[in-house]
């Protein structure tokens, strides 16, 4: 949610809105980027699904080249 912010008005915020719609099968983990640009936001996946993904070993050794 988010509202409009004036903090000199006699009414300072305005009716909040929602930013973004959240997926059903929300888990209560959540946090938001350093940046305040995005939020990460663990979801659901059906049993079924084959969602691929990679591990990364060694990671760190990729940011000193």
């Amino acid at each position: 949610m988010a509202v409009d912010f004036t903090p000199t008005a006699a009414v300072p915020a305005s009716a909040p809105k929602a930013l973004f719609k959240v997926p059903s099968g929300i888990l209560p983990n959540w946090d938001v980027t350093a940046d305040g640009k995005r939020f990460l936001v663990l979801v659901r996946v059906h049993q079924n699904a084959r969602t691929p993904f990679a591990v990364v070993l060694n990671w760190q050794e990729g940011l000193k080249r």
